[in-house]
């Protein structure tokens, strides 16, 4: 970490000129649900040793680093920008220079960007971390070297920080380049940040989706494919809402009407089975197949419907639905399929 002799400084520094700052812009309507110059393409020459600078991004100079906006490397326009450390310089561990800027986030639910670390001149990045922060709080980061495309940063739920200070979806997008440890060293380390955009409505989660059966064979037919939808940590499949659910277009069928009756027959139809069954719906349709400690939620789709469009020998199908939120997840999954021997085609 930054000693604190030194941190304070810097943060309230960059605090109450940001304020600042962020009162011009909420007033002139700036910067509203967008980043100013996103592909940094328009740049200004800064001080010291002049050097193109991204407009609209402010900056916490450090005097082991540098930072500037170059063509090396770009995937929008012709330019990114760049945050580097300089070789034979001394660091310390939690020492960083960084670009920022303050957005009105308000209806915005993903940060996209492009980045990538490279070294100078091996190519290997190494002895430190770059990283994306959103009030000041990290929310993506890497330390690998390598080309990172459409990185997502989901901003649903971000603390509304500035509201008290009047300005309500309104915060500071952060891109750092952090020194991990105390150190000299010989090489100098990049960061690129290329192509950022706002998307509006919230992160599609990526789910992992299994199919039973996952081969069709045309001398057999069920009634249906069972789905287990998986979410990564953090989501709860229990707010999957069933009747959002599709196999490419085909709705999953539902619980309520098909299932239920089922449960309650096993019960040999005693009055009391349905209302169990509907009780017991959500728990009975959550497993943990894979046993890696994270629960799927079980549909079922028509197997006459997806037979229809599965085609020999393998079809990739997505499946896709909500949560009770409207948080939108999608996954794929592989049929395979068996075709007929010849002489019964």
């Amino acid at each position: 970490m930054i000693q604190e002799v030194r941190k304070a400084p810097i943060t309230c520094v960059r605090t109450v000129g940001c304020l600042a700052v962020l009162a011009g812009l909420f007033w002139s309507s700036m910067c509203g649900a967008q980043i100013q110059n996103p592909s940094f393409e328009t740049t200004y020459d800064g001080l010291p040793h002049p050097r193109p600078l991204p407009s609209f991004w402010y900056r916490i100079d450090d005097p082991s680093f540098n930072s500037f906006c170059d063509d090396s490397w770009y995937t929008d326009g012709a330019k990114s920008a760049c945050l580097f450390s300089l070789p034979g310089r001394s660091f310390e561990a939690g020492r960083y220079q960084c670009f920022y800027q303050f957005v009105d986030l308000t209806g915005m639910g993903v940060l996209v960007f492009d980045a990538m670390l490279t070294g100078d001149p091996s190519g290997q990045f190494a002895h430190f971390e770059a990283s994306v922060l959103v009030d000041d709080v990290p929310l993506w980061s890497a330390v690998v070297e390598g080309v990172y495309l459409s990185q997502e940063i989901d901003l649903s739920g971000l603390p509304d920080v500035y509201a008290g200070d009047g300005y309500p979806g309104w915060h500071l997008i952060e891109l750092r380049l952090t020194a991990l440890e105390d150190g000299t060293f010989a090489e100098s380390y990049l960061a690129y940040w290329d192509n950022m955009m706002l998307l509006t409505g919230p992160r599609t989660i990526e789910a992992n989706i299994a199919l039973d059966p996952d081969t069709l064979n045309p001398f057999f037919r069920g009634r249906w494919i069972t789905c287990t939808i998986e979410l990564p940590a953090g989501y709860d499949v229990a707010q999957i809402d069933e009747s959002t659910v599709t196999l490419e277009e085909i709705s999953a069928v539902t619980g309520t009407e098909r299932w239920a009756r089922c449960w309650a027959r096993w019960w040999w139809g005693r009055p009391w089975g349905r209302r169990w069954a509907h009780a017991n719906m959500n728990r009975r349709t959550i497993v943990d197949r894979d046993r890696d400690g994270l629960p799927e939620r079980v549909v079922r789709f028509d197997w006459a419907a997806v037979e229809a469009i599965a085609k020999a020998p393998q079809t990739t199908v997505a499946v896709a639905g909500q949560l009770f939120d409207g948080t939108p997840f999608e996954g794929t999954a592989k049929i395979k399929v068996m075709g007929k021997p010849h002489k019964w085609k």
